[in-house]
């Protein structure tokens, strides 16, 4: 289970804000990461339809970390602080909750498209073979054709023969009848 399941199943047990936020401060989570997963909880829930759990909405109390070239952080944020980040943090929010909005109402239409391209693809193979089949044919029928007209040539020739034998010999007959 990740983190931001952990939060929401711990927000849809009614579990308050400063608890979660504690549980996770146990878990060795770091207030940055705590804030973010909150915001993330936030927008997942907006999307769901169920409502911000911002009356509780406590910022965590940044710890003072050694990090090198930068300056400590405040334990907290005080009141009008909160108010100015709200505000921000409600721009964003609304921004990154209709981009989510859009991008799951564009998830079936998405799954369809990618339906009707795999069927292109497919459709695609199969018109190849089939147009390569058909060649195959139109070789197999020319070449029976050129077989047919060479018998029919050869077996036109072979009736002159014969004609001709046929007129000998009618000649031969003729001419001892008449003797």
């Amino acid at each position: 289970m990740s983190l931001l399941d952990e939060v929401m199943g711990m927000q849809q047990q009614g579990i308050s804000e400063g608890e979660i936020i504690e549980n996770l401060q146990q878990q060795g989570i770091s207030p940055g990461e705590i804030n973010e997963l909150l915001n993330q909880a936030q927008v997942k829930n907006a999307v769901a339809g169920e409502p911000f759990p911002e009356d509780n909405f406590e910022p965590v109390p940044q710890q003072e970390t050694e990090m090198p070239a930068q300056e400590p952080q405040q334990e907290f944020y005080p009141q009008q602080d909160y108010q100015n980040y709200s505000q921000t943090t409600d721009t964003d929010t609304l921004i990154e909750i209709a981009g989510q909005v859009v991008e799951e109402k564009l998830k079936p239409v998405l799954k369809k498209l990618n339906e009707v391209n795999e069927f292109k693809v497919v459709s695609q193979l199969k018109l190849e073979h089939l147009e390569s089949r058909l060649k195959r044919i139109e070789d197999v029928i020319d070449t029976i054709y050129s077989a047919v007209l060479n018998k029919v040539g050869a077996y036109g020739k072979d009736l002159e023969n014969v004609k001709k034998e046929l007129e000998m010999v009618e000649d031969i007959v003729k001419g001892k009848h008449k003797k």
